[in-house]
Order: structure tokens, then sequence, then C-alpha cells
């Protein structure tokens, strides 16, 4: 917690926090895993079904295992950069949504944290929407209670501030969730059964609150002072946590929608001691909210997937124009070189009275030059190789990539018996390209047994 700042356990006098009864939280209707429990097998990257629908984010292990336990067929794989991510899938059976769980480090601005962990995986997961996960503080006593679930209509980026010598004025951010966020959300409880043993004599629900206000920021917030002096600066304010703000930066930098969906574990008032059996009951209660907002079928079946940003204004627009127009100019210089280089052709000869016959020289002719540049362009043919009594087929595609480095060369290729196929890029010999996917196609046969050294 060094990079983070805890606000102190002590309270200045008393508050309506003496009157809060911390009992213990009911108990869940289903265990939570172990992670020891579980799977310890891995799937190779190439083999992950991308791009996938829902990117879920969480930190603590509580919040982690409350999603796992909500993936059907959960598998697990590496990526450099990412770490280990977990794969399944959510939803309505008839149309299921491909997830992606992964954690993050506390907070939002450090090394692992959240800007830029999901920054990676935004671009490399490429979901449709990125739901942030887990338990958070409550502010206010009357407002929500242990087990309620809050889910961000807005966050506030309640520590940036402008320090006077009479006083502080807050300069946070508020963001507020896009439309169809919003849409989704405000039907979130339709339908929901808390998954808690339910006891007759107990009458208790927890409440999912669609339109919450949720304060983020690098303070892990245990003190009655700060709470109070928050909810006097932010009286809308319902709940408090720390990874919002990253996922937020990271979502709006990458034009990606986003949502915090979070239980409350805690009243941020200097008693976490006393609640912590409540932060698996409430990571849990969120978790089941977000799975039950992927039930409805059909549900994020026309939002797009990431595609990059486009950050191009009127002039990227004409200097991409402008390197287009030099890669021509550079393609038409070429195929004037080469024709000018190469030898001219000998007159034609007389061959009696039934027409002419050219004359073949002994090395490639003007007439040839476009189809020898044309080869050397795209690639070349198609082609086979044989392996192993399989027929492997391949090809060599050239394309413009840069003005740095003019054209490269992909290859693909695939198994004419089996169908599996690879597929390489950016290179700077076809030969190469061609080479590399055959070597892939043959490393896939091998991982699947079907051919053996």
């Amino acid at each position: 917690m060094s990079e983070e700042m805890e606000v102190g356990e002590l309270s200045h006098g008393t508050s309506a926090r003496d009157h809060v009864d911390y009992a213990e939280p009911p108990q869940l209707s289903k265990n939570l895993p172990k992670l020891s429990e579980l799977p310890k097998a891995f799937i190779p990257w190439e083999r992950v079904e991308l791009p996938t629908d829902v990117l879920l984010v969480t930190v603590k292990d509580w919040e982690f295992l409350s999603c796992y336990q909500f993936l059907r067929n959960p598998q697990r794989s590496y990526y450099q950069g990412l770490g280990i991510v977990y794969f399944g899938d959510m939803g309505d059976v008839g149309h299921k949504l491909n997830v992606s769980l992964l954690r993050c480090s506390e907070g939002a601005a450090g090394p692992g944290a959240a800007l830029s962990k999901v920054s990676t995986a935004i671009k490399t997961l490429r979901p449709k929407v990125v739901f942030c996960v887990g338990y958070c503080g409550g502010l206010s006593y009357e407002k929500v209670k242990l087990g309620d679930v809050v889910i961000s209509k807005k966050i506030i980026t309640y520590a940036h501030k402008k320090v006077m010598n009479d006083r502080e004025q807050p300069r946070g951010y508020v963001a507020p969730v896009s439309s169809d966020i919003g849409d989704l959300i405000r039907d979130a409880a339709s339908g929901w059964e808390a998954p808690f043993m339910k006891k007759p004599e107990v009458n208790w629900e927890p409440v999912v609150h669609c339109d919450g206000v949720i304060l983020s920021g690098p303070e892990l917030v245990n003190c009655e002072w700060r709470r109070q002096e928050l909810l006097e600066i932010y009286p809308k304010a319902i709940a408090i946590e720390m990874e919002g703000e990253g996922i937020f930066a990271a979502a709006y930098d990458l034009k990606m929608e986003w949502v915090v969906v979070k239980g409350v574990s805690d009243y941020a008032d200097g008693n976490k001691s006393k609640t912590e059996a409540w932060q698996p009951f409430a990571s849990v209660m969120a978790a089941s909210v977000v799975e039950n907002m992927l039930k409805f079928p059909g549900v994020l079946k026309d939002w797009q997937h990431y595609k990059g940003v486009n950050h191009s204004q009127s002039g990227r627009k004409w200097g991409t124009l402008i390197g287009l127009l030099m890669a021509f100019v550079v393609l038409l210089i070429a195929i004037g070189i080469m024709y000018f280089s190469l030898p001219p052709l000998p007159p034609k000869e007389h061959v009696g009275a039934k027409g002419f016959d050219t004359h073949q020289g002994s090395g490639p002719q003007r007439d040839d030059t476009v189809a020898i540049l044309l080869q050397s362009i795209t690639g070349g043919p198609s082609g086979q190789v044989n392996y192993k009594d399989r027929t492997i087929s391949y090809r060599a595609k050239g394309r413009v990539h840069s003005l740095d480095e003019l054209w490269v060369y992909d290859g693909t290729a695939w198994d004419i018996e089996s169908g599996i196929k690879a597929k390489v890029k950016h290179y700077k010999q076809s030969e190469d390209a061609v080479k590399d996917a055959v070597s892939e196609v043959i490393k896939k046969l091998r991982e699947q047994g079907i051919i053996k050294d």
C-alpha cells in the first residue's frame, strides 16, 4: 500500500455510524471456489476465440473468484502484457457472449493498475464493453446498506483539486456512462435473484442501485471524518472505490463502453475490520448482477467490437493522401528503371509467308517487364508442398505497409485434408512468408496429433 494513501483510522466525535449494525452477512447459496481449485491447464493463445464480447476487470481474490463462478466453460491462457486471462461464456444459451476475465493491480494509475492494464486488454481482446466488478465502500448510511450493489450512472474523480492559501477547490472530472450503458443498467435488477440462503426470520434483501454516483480516486478511505468531508463536497455520491477512474480513462481514450458494478462491503468509516466477511458476499452480489444483465437474449448483439481509434484530422487525411501518392510515384519509378535496364528486343524475322516469329533472347525482354514486376509485388502464384503424406497449399500476398517500409508480404498456408490454416504477416520476402506459414500449419498439425515426428 506504499503507493496509495490510506486515510487514517481515527475519527472525530460520534456520528450515525454508532447505530450501524455490523452483523455477519447471510450465507451464500453456493460456495466460492478456492484459487487452488481452479483448472491448471492452459490453452495456446492462438486457440483463443477473439474478439471477446465482454471484458470483466477485477482486483482482489474475492472479486475475481466471484466473476469466475459465473463463467461457463472456463479456460485460461497467457498473453505478454496482460498475464493470465480467463475465458468463458455468459448470457442466454442461445445467444451466448464470449467473456474475458482478468485482474489488475489496485488503483487507477500505478504499474499494472486499471489504466494501463485495461488499455492493453481493449487493444488485444477487442471487447464490446468493459465491466469493473468487485466490492466498494458505502458513503451514506441512509442510502445504501451492506450487501447492496451500486452501478455507476456516473463516476467522479474526486482527488483532483486546486489548493489555495485559504481553501481547496475540487477539480474532479464527472464521467457519466453512455446512453447505451444507461439503457442496459436501467433494468439490471429485473428478474435478479440474490444468490444467498434466505432466512424466514430475517426480512432483508440487497438493493441494486442503478443510478449510483460513485467517487473514484487513489485513497483507500477508512475513517469517519474523511467520509463526512467527501459527502459534504459530493452529497449525491453513495459509494467510493479506486479503479473506476482508470477504467474510465482507458475506455474514454479508446472510445469503449464501460461501467462500474460493485457491492457495498463497508462504510469507509474506520470499521473495515468489522466488515471483512462482507467482501466475498458483496463481490458475489455484484458479479451476479452483471450475469443477470447479460442474460437478456440478444443483449450487445448490435454493439460494436473495438476496432481501433481513428484520430485523424483533416491535416492527417491530407498526409495519408500524399503518402499514397508518393507510394504510387515510387512504383512508377521502379517500373521505369526495370523497363529501361532490360535489353531491347531484336528485330523480328520473317518465316516464310505464314507470318512472323519472335527471336527468343537469353534473358527477360521488355515485353515481360510488367509481368515480372507484378509477380514480385503480388508474391507469385500459389503452390503446394508435401509433408509426411499430407498436402499443404500456400500463397503469399504483397501489400503497402508504410513509407518507411513500402512493401511487405503476408503468407497463408492450409492443410488440404483437415482445413487447418495459418497466416503470418509482415515479411520482406515472399519466400520467407510462405515458409513460416507452412511451418505454422505443421506445428498445428502436431499439436492436434494429426502428424507425429
